[in-house]
């Protein structure tokens, strides 16, 4: 007899245009939830995400307005320019102050008529990743169910000082409630919260990430881990052993349930349209506005760019990726070998970029280094296609993506030799050390340009071919099916 599961899943990380790990995966575990119609009865839990300045509907079903999450820094703003008089602000910060501190339960109500929203949530939770022409019938006829929590309620900035109440939702209609990443939300005794959990990282190595977000993953993590009814389903098995290192009471609801990989990652073969991609992508971010001369100087360099090769890294810029270190190993290899190799660095700028920005910068204007952001899905298999090597160094990873994409579009691969890759990608990537420039730019020349590449490129290829297919999207969305149904029958 078939199992049914009433299932509400948060997607607010999948909001805006992000292409996070984090948020594609989301969008493919809703992708195949809908697709087992047969056994999973889907909601999706809407609430505001401050970061992303997304927009999401408002709790308030008879208005259904399209809201921005307002926080004090909102007030202050709207103060400082005078368009609410001081002494308002100051009702407005007290009373936000006693509201967050205090209030525990948030309602949750469904977004009516759906049919009038389904194409506004399709552009911002769901078509960075999905295939509008295949995968655009799953957003038909979904409950989604607002609340008017949001991350701002969650990480309260006065929650250092105050020990802020959890947050609290009526889920008694629910099977099961499926967060991505850890927080302080507790649903209905009834309901089995699962949490998504992609790394440790934030408590395992604070230097990479934000100070303030360490610590509130730390809060977070913490909390889930001491409620008894909690169960975490990590991407990787390394990611598994860290957290039942940190948290020894999770080791029997703790599972194992890698990414998901889309489908539309394939090889293509056209240069004219990989030149169109750089040429109307190169990123701003880098040089500033009144650097009037060096933003036309690479627009020339893109504008001249002919036949070359290069190697490929995508990712946010960030200190945990590692990408002084493949800099620093391209241009050794580049001058060793007195080659023009270029550079392409696909990804927008994360956080404690600056230093980074800086070793880009000579090279991005010599047109050796090419810097691209905001590309789309659809577009990002020609960068994958044409690259010689895709390197990926990073210090730190929980699953790692961009690998797999380009095994995907026939592209070898170089990774960091940490736990994280060694699980997922197996024999089908060359490893380098991420702390040893020379074994990086050594991995690198072997793929590039020494004698022995092609036997070596092609053999990577094959073997990534193969890789793949063990995060194929049926594959991963039966192992989602079984664990709920073991779940539901062991609660």
């Amino acid at each position: 007899m078939k199992k049914h599961h009433k299932v509400l899943l948060d997607v607010s990380l999948a909001a805006g245009k992000a292409n996070s790990g984090m948020a594609q995966d989301l969008r493919l575990i809703f992708k195949n939830l809908r697709i087992h119609q047969d056994k999973i009865d889907l909601s999706c839990l809407l609430y505001p995400i401050p970061w992303k300045n997304s927009k999401v509907m408002s709790s308030n079903t008879d208005i259904s307005a399209i809201v921005t999450d307002i926080g004090p820094k909102d007030i202050a703003e709207l103060s400082k320019k005078k368009l609410i008089p001081k002494y308002i602000k100051l009702i407005i910060d007290y009373s936000f102050l006693l509201k967050h501190l205090f209030q525990t339960n948030f309602p949750l109500n469904e977004l009516k008529p759906i049919s009038i929203y389904e194409k506004f949530i399709w552009r911002n939770f769901f078509a960075n990743t999905l295939d509008a022409k295949k995968d655009k019938k799953y957003v038909r006829n979904v409950p989604f169910i607002l609340s008017s929590f949001s991350l701002n309620k969650l990480f309260f900035q006065f929650s250092n000082f105050f020990m802020r109440p959890k947050v609290i939702i009526n889920t008694s209609d629910y099977d099961f409630l499926i967060l991505q990443d850890v927080r302080k939300i507790t649903p209905s005794k009834n309901t089995i919260k699962i949490v998504r959990y992609h790394d440790i990282i934030p408590v395992k190595s604070v230097d990479l990430v934000a100070h303030k977000y360490s610590i509130q993953h730390y809060n977070s993590l913490k909390f889930c881990a001491n409620e008894d009814s909690t169960v975490f389903v990590c991407n990787s098995l390394p990611v598994k052993e860290d957290l039942i290192r940190l948290f020894p009471q999770l080791k029997d609801r703790t599972h194992v349930i890698p990414c998901m990989l889309p489908v539309q990652y394939k090889k293509v073969n056209d240069a004219e349209r990989l030149l169109d991609i750089l040429k109307t992508n190169y990123a701003l971010s880098t040089f500033e506005k009144s650097e009037k001369s060096s933003r036309q100087k690479i627009f020339n360099n893109l504008q001249n760019l002919k036949n070359f090769k290069y190697i490929l890294h995508v990712a946010t810029i960030d200190p945990k990726k590692n990408l002084i270190s493949l800099i620093k190993a391209w241009r050794k290899m580049n001058l060793k070998n007195k080659s023009d190799i270029k550079l392409i660095v696909c990804g927008s700028l994360g956080w404690d970029y600056e230093l980074i920005v800086k070793t880009m910068r000579p090279y991005i204007l010599d047109g050796s280094l090419i810097h691209v952001e905001k590309i789309s899905e659809a577009d990002l298999p020609y960068l994958y296609s044409h690259a010689e090597a895709f390197v990926f160094p990073s210090y730190e990873e929980g699953f790692g993506l961009p690998p797999l994409e380009a095994m995907q579009c026939g592209c070898p691969t170089i990774v960091s030799d940490i736990a994280a890759h060694r699980w997922v990608m197996g024999d089908a990537s060359l490893y380098c050390d991420p702390y040893d420039i020379d074994d990086i730019s050594e991995k690198i020349e072997s793929l590039v340009l020494k004698s022995g590449k092609a036997s070596t490129k092609k053999a990577l290829i094959k073997k990534g071919h193969e890789r793949v297919k063990l995060y194929n999207q049926k594959r991963v969305g039966d192992m989602w099916i079984e664990l709920l149904d073991n779940l539901k029958e062991k609660h």
